[in-house]
C-alpha cells in the first residue's frame, strides 16, 4: 500500500511539474518595443527640404508651389503588407529620383532612408481648381511609383 502511495505521489508531482512548466511556457515573454528598437537604427536629416521660404515668387506665392517637381502619397501612414502609391508631377518633364524615408526619432535625426527609386521620368500633370467650399485640391495624377511595405513592418509614416 505504501509503495502505491509513493507511486501516486511521484505521478502527482510529475503531473504537477508538467503543469507548472506548461504554465510558465505559456506566459508571454516580455514584449520588445519595436518602435524603440527601430529608432535605435541610424538616421538622417537628409529628408528635410532645404528651400528658403522667400523663394515663393508671384504667381506661385499664394500656395508656394514648386511646379518643377511636386508630389503626394496615397496615404500618410501604411502598415506591413499595404501598398503606398506616390504621384509626381514635373513641369517641364524631367528625370528625377525618389527617396523614401521612414519618419521616427532615429537619434534626433527624424528619418531613416528606406529606398531610392532612380531614373524616373516626371511629366506635367493637371492641377485641378480648388474646391470652392474647402479650398482643397484633389489631384488625380498618374502613379509614379507603388511600393509594398514588407509584412514584418509595423505601421510606418513615410515622406
Amino acid at each position: 500500500m505504501m509503495k502505491n502511495n509513493y507511486r501516486n505521489l511521484i505521478i502527482l508531482l510529475f503531473v504537477s511539474a508538467i503543469g507548472i512548466i506548461s504554465m510558465q511556457s505559456n506566459k508571454e515573454l516580455p514584449a520588445v518595443n519595436i518602435i524603440k528598437e527601430e529608432n535605435k537604427k541610424p538616421g538622417t536629416s537628409d529628408w528635410l527640404i532645404k528651400v528658403p521660404f522667400d523663394t515663393c515668387s508671384y504667381p506661385d506665392h499664394e500656395f508656394c508651389r514648386r511646379k518643377q517637381i511636386e508630389g503626394y502619397c496615397s496615404q500618410t501612414s501604411v502598415k506591413g503588407g499595404e501598398a503606398l502609391s506616390i504621384f509626381v508631377s514635373a513641369d517641364p518633364a524631367s528625370d528625377y529620383s525618389l527617396h523614401i524615408y521612414r519618419m521616427g526619432y532615429y537619434g534626433d535625426k527624424g528619418g531613416r532612408l528606406m529606398k531610392i527609386f532612380k531614373n524616373l521620368r516626371g511629366k506635367p500633370q493637371a492641377v485641378p481648381e480648388a474646391d470652392k467650399q474647402t479650398n482643397f485640391f484633389e489631384c488625380k495624377w498618374d502613379t509614379a511609383v507603388t511600393l509594398t511595405i514588407p509584412k514584418d513592418r509595423k505601421q510606418q509614416l513615410c515622406v
